[in-house]
């Protein structure tokens, strides 16, 4: 969860994340649930009910648009 918290908070690309889960691989046994790649944890956090919808905005974040219903 905190890693990605860290990853949307400082804008990190997908292909860094997979070379911090990477990493976080060689380290910890092979025997644990953590997910190789981001889209694997992104639907991880989806099937838990803690997904997201992307809203865009203007460059000077005075107008939001979304979909309508």
């Amino acid at each position: 969860m905190k890693l990605m918290h860290g990853k949307f908070i400082n804008q990190r690309i997908i292909t860094s994340f997979d070379m911090i889960f990477d990493i976080l691989h060689d380290i910890i046994p092979d025997d644990s649930n953590l997910p190789y790649i981001f889209y694997a944890i992104k639907k991880l956090f989806k099937d838990l009910g803690l997904g997201y919808e992307t809203i865009d905005a203007c460059n000077f974040d005075c107008a939001l648009f979304g979909k309508t219903m």
